[in-house]
């Protein structure tokens, strides 16, 4: 039965990380106009490419089987989805890159899995941190964003993938019932397919945390 879905759709996923390093890299700010013009130029030349692609499989090897009841029918198209926006979050960590469209959560973050801890460095950080300079102001960690702008980004590439888009508005722990209600309804306008909160200190023991925090800032 599994195999009978699979091949009616054909449905794979590619999507990015590394997005927000890239920023980093481009001198750009993740919460600015030309951060979200980025998201889409990156995630539209990805899902043309993909189109391409899939219809050229298409013609040399036929259609998805349910072409015929999607929005594709009479066209050539191998894969009834094609792109999506994975957390990537071990894997983002393995390349020493950021995760999915995440902003960096912190510059130095320590993180509690099963009975371990690990504490990272961001590559593109640490020069600064260990030569005591103050960070380009273009360097925003995710707490510092603000829900709407967290929301715009995910909107952005939303436009331009088939499937759904795995992004987190990391509030801070004073955030009110009421600012988490107006990201979601303002998410909901946007027509985003889902979203995730999490409000810092939620949880006695959390996955990531912020040096500063373990300090008391």
């Amino acid at each position: 039965q599994i195999e009978e879905a699979t091949l009616r759709t054909r449905k794979i996923g590619l999507g990015v990380m590394g997005f927000t390093d890239m920023l980093l890299k481009l001198k750009v700010k993740y919460d600015s106009e030309e951060g979200l013009k980025w998201a889409e130029r990156t995630m539209s030349f990805i899902a043309e490419a993909a189109e391409s692609v899939s219809v050229r499989l298409a013609e040399e090897k036929g259609n998805y089987g349910a072409i015929d009841e999607s929005a594709h029918s009479g066209r050539n198209m191998r894969n009834a989805c094609r792109t999506t926006i994975a957390p990537t979050g071990t894997i983002a960590r393995i390349a020493g890159v950021s995760s999915g469209i995440e902003p960096n959560f912190s510059w130095k973050t320590v993180s509690h899995i099963l009975d371990g801890v690990m504490t990272d460095y961001h590559p593109l950080a640490k020069p600064y941190l260990e030569g005591g300079d103050p960070l380009p102001e273009y360097f925003v960690r995710a707490g510092e964003i603000s829900p709407e702008w967290h929301i715009r980004m995910q909107a952005a590439f939303q436009d331009q993938v088939d499937a759904a888009v795995s992004k987190t508005i990391n509030f801070a722990g004073g955030a009110t019932r009421e600012e988490v209600a107006d990201a979601f309804i303002q998410a909901h306008r946007m027509g985003l397919k889902g979203l995730t909160v999490y409000r810092e200190g939620s949880r006695r023991k959390e996955v990531l945390v912020r040096e500063e925090t373990m300090l008391g800032e």
